[in-house]
């Protein structure tokens, strides 16, 4: 989080971030970034 701690779950209002990449002699192919804001049940 940005003030330093640290959760194991996601509240709703969430927004989870995922990027990713792929490396192997000396090559990497990234795979970009997803972003997506969590909403609560109705």
């Amino acid at each position: 989080l940005d003030d330093g701690n640290s959760r194991v779950f996601i509240n709703d209002n969430d927004t989870v971030i995922m990027r990713g990449y792929c490396e192997k002699n000396g090559k990497r192919v990234g795979f970009g970034e997803v972003r997506t804001k969590l909403l609560g049940s109705k």
